[in-house]
């Protein structure tokens, strides 16, 4: 871990002292003041707008205000690590995409937090990643995509959201399958990647369908593929990598909220309850369609579940993709 990022961890565990309670405070009728949604990401970002959209609406079962608190940086650990670090009462979450509780763990052996260390509440959403290329790429299909890579050793590069994320581990893996050398330009988040692909500053992205639907329907870029087990209903022109020849390369990207271990289950199952009353409303379905993802819900169990089959299937994947060749 370089020193400016075990310098911000540290800022982030100091700082958490300022959203929690005092040690050994109880919580008997939950809730009993305001909660926070710590968000691990900029303001704007799908993930922002997706916490931002549960929050308001959570009021409405919990009785106190939701505030969302950004805490972007480090691939999203920078959030992980606060909550990590607050109180277990229910009143400090995180809401997050996957990165900073599978991916995170499995890259960076140093974070101060472990794989296990919180409690799943539940799984808000789900989206696919997709290969997109800037909109005058010389390549119109992942064989052209391949064809020119190996004409042209290392020049082709990509932008990912940071060394170790999301983006970054499924560009490797889709390299490593096609046999080819790209060049990683890491940004400090999808935001600033996409703005990267469209000004034409990399060749490629390997991002979720939320983050580059717009840009597709603006043609702004293209998608050379889909790395979802079947063509998605907002591109059903676009084939799925399979099709393209990567049997097994299917990119699924979640979001979920997370409460401190050792949070009692009685809390959990309190907070699990109301964000599944808010999910079922018609108004946040719609919205959360409108980002280009799919709600999930269920309960603790069945998230910690499917957060345990995510990493045995990214352990693998972020291992072959990392080792050596």
């Amino acid at each position: 871990m370089i020193p400016t990022l075990m310098a911000s961890i540290a800022l982030a565990i100091a700082g958490a002292a300022a959203l929690t309670e005092p040690a050994g405070a109880e919580t008997p009728d939950f809730p009993g003041r305001a909660v926070t949604f710590v968000v691990p990401g900029p303001v704007g970002g799908i993930t922002d707008a997706l916490c931002r959209l549960v929050a308001d609406r959570l009021r409405q079962s919990l009785g106190h205000p939701v505030v969302v608190d950004n805490r972007p940086g480090a691939v999203g650990s920078i959030g992980a690590v606060v909550v990590a670090a607050a109180q277990p009462t229910g009143h400090t979450l995180l809401c997050t995409p996957d990165a900073p509780i599978v991916l995170s763990p499995l890259v960076n052996k140093r974070l101060p937090y472990g794989p296990d260390g919180f409690e799943p509440v539940i799984s808000l959403a789900i989206t696919y990643s997709i290969l997109a290329v800037r909109r005058d790429f010389p390549a119109n299909s992942i064989a052209e995509l391949i064809a020119y890579a190996k004409a042209n050793p290392n020049r082709l590069n990509y932008a990912s959201g940071g060394s170790g994320s999301g983006s970054h581990i499924a560009t490797l893996r889709f390299a490593r399958a096609a046999d080819i050398g790209m060049v990683n330009i890491p940004y400090a988040g999808s935001a600033p990647s996409l703005r990267a692909l469209l000004a034409g500053e990399v060749d490629l992205l390997i991002d979720s369908l939320s983050v580059l639907l717009p840009a597709y329907r603006g043609g702004l870029a293209r998608i050379l593929a889909v790395g979802a087990p079947a063509r998605l209903a907002e591109m059903p022109e676009v084939p799925t990598l399979a099709e393209a020849g990567f049997a097994d390369m299917e990119f699924v990207n979640w979001y979920g909220i997370f409460a401190p271990k050792r949070t009692p289950m009685a809390v959990v199952v309190r907070l699990n309850r109301a964000v599944n009353d808010t999910l079922a409303l018609p108004e946040v379905r719609a919205a959360i369609g409108a980002m280009a993802l799919r709600s999930v819900g269920g309960t603790p169990q069945d998230f910690r579940e499917s957060i345990a089959q995510d990493r045995r299937r990214r352990g693998q994947a972020t291992g072959a993709a990392i080792a050596p060749r």
